[in-house]
């Protein structure tokens, strides 16, 4: 990973009783130039039970990456239990996911 860059906490955004809603997290200290290539998107919490992020319809995991390999996953999943970004991570212990999660770029 070159650079890491994380939004400020959304406690207080996500702890709004059960109510649904869009909820712009901005990344702190941008705007930022994303240059060609692959942007990987982390998201992370803490607590039993996370919150519910927009995604498409829950298909299969070949469905949702197509035929690439681990590595080029679209969606995917490392490890478990973090309580913090980890500083690298290998892209070939993705394991892909079904759930297609909305992120966006702009």
């Amino acid at each position: 990973m070159s650079s890491n860059r994380t939004s400020a906490d959304q406690t207080s955004a996500w702890n709004t009783g059960g109510t649904t809603s869009v909820i712009d997290a901005p990344l702190s200290g941008g705007p930022f130039t994303v240059g060609p290539g692959f942007v990987w998107i982390a998201i992370l919490y803490n607590g039993t039970t996370g919150p519910s992020f927009l995604r498409a319809g829950n298909t299969t995991a070949s469905l949702s990456n197509g035929k690439l390999a681990a590595s080029a996953s679209r969606y995917g999943a490392v490890g478990s239990g973090n309580t913090s970004l980890p500083t690298s991570f290998t892209p070939t212990s993705i394991t892909q996911l079904a759930c297609e999660y909305w992120t966006g770029l702009y």
